[in-house]
């Protein structure tokens, strides 16, 4: 009954012209690495039990991009997939 009753998330699609922002930004952060910025990311996590999932936020530093992969790696070991990520940006602080 909990399981049923957990509410998740549908994914969001991009446009064109979104994903092209979100492809900008990797490649800038990728050409500071290893010193780069903090970021905020927001990117989706599939939900394993149920149709859905769930949006989350990552607020660090990038320590690799494997384009191949297509897959961001943050400094404290989180794994983001790129094609996952519905919105990246610079935090100051």
């Amino acid at each position: 009954v909990k399981e049923t009753a957990r509410l998740t998330d549908q994914r969001k699609e991009l446009d064109e012209t979104e994903k092209s922002v979100i492809n900008e930004f990797l490649t800038e952060i990728e050409s500071k690495l290893p010193n780069g910025d903090d970021v905020e990311i927001t990117f989706y996590v599939p939900d394993l039990k149920k149709t859905g999932g769930e949006y989350c936020k990552k607020i660090g530093m990038v320590s690799k991009i494997n384009k191949y992969k297509r897959e961001v790696y943050m400094d404290d070991g989180i794994v983001i997939p790129i094609d996952e990520i519905y919105q990246i940006k610079k935090v100051f602080i």
